[in-house]
């Protein structure tokens, strides 16, 4: 599964998706805003626009490219990145009991 950081990684049509704990996050990239370099447009999972995307949320943020080809293998790695979240917060929620 790659991870995108760079919204110049990206072409018209590409999907990516942001993985939370509860949530799976799928937009399609359309491109970048025409007036401010800054901002992307995308579409939702159910193709409506969204509000404009600040690029530099794929740096700071985890987005993956979504992968239709290789599903079997992206959704075992989105078990396992959610598995890795869950593990990580359990670890936390532990280090407070500590205190």
């Amino acid at each position: 599964m790659k991870r995108i950081t760079d919204i110049n990684e990206l072409k018209q049509g590409d999907i990516i998706v942001k993985i939370d704990l509860n949530n799976l996050t799928f937009i399609e990239f359309l491109c970048i805003h025409p007036r401010n370099e800054n901002y992307s447009l995308f579409l939702d999972s159910n193709q409506d626009g969204m509000a404009k995307f600040y690029n530099h949320r794929l740096e700071i943020e985890e987005w993956y490219l979504y992968s239709d080809n290789e599903r079997i293998e992206f959704w075992n790695e989105i078990r396992i990145k959610q598995i890795e979240k869950l593990q990580s917060r359990i670890a936390f929620y532990k280090s407070l009991l500590n205190k």
